[in-house]
């Protein structure tokens, strides 16, 4: 009898295991198609903006940021735990700006760690004293969340970074 209840009792712990793993995997697999989704329009929306500005010469990060060099730097690139100071610009796809260090008249340093993800991708494709314009997809930005009323969620931006 002990043995049957014993039996019994491990058939349900192992019943209740497959269905939260089951449960775990579809709620996964729903966040990866949102993300899949987002990202397929986000880079629709790129495409659309790279022709309307007609950029000729760009290239691609493996995850979706796009970019080009304005200005040749000279000097080692900085790694995800430097600090870096910046002259930057930051504006939505329609050309709105949020943002500029430029606008305030002085560079800003932060550590590089400490960025949205585009940057942490981003500024370390620059040398010292190089210039590049980034175009980065929600996912690598604020995601999903809005941000001071002027960026709304899931937007790409695109950011003039200057590196010193």
């Amino acid at each position: 009898m002990r043995l049957f209840l014993l039996s019994l009792l491990f058939l349900f712990t192992l019943c209740t295991l497959f269905t939260v793993s089951a449960c775990h995997k579809k709620a996964k697999s729903i966040v990866i198609e949102n993300m899949s989704a987002q990202m397929k329009a986000d880079q629709d929306l790129i495409a659309k903006y790279l022709k309307a500005q007609k950029w000729k010469k760009y290239q691609h990060t493996p995850t979706g940021i796009v970019y080009r060099i304005d200005k040749e730097g000279v000097g080692a690139n900085p790694t995800i735990n430097s600090k870096v100071e910046v002259h930057y610009r930051g504006t939505l796809l329609d050309g709105s700006e949020f943002d500029s260090s430029y606008a305030r008249g002085q560079t800003i340093t932060f550590p590089l760690k400490n960025l949205i993800v585009g940057w942490q991708q981003g500024i370390p494709l620059l040398k010292p004293g190089g210039k590049g314009t980034f175009i980065i997809p929600s996912e690598l930005a604020y995601g999903g969340k809005a941000v001071n009323n002027i960026i709304k969620p899931n937007s790409v931006l695109v950011f003039e970074i200057e590196l010193f």
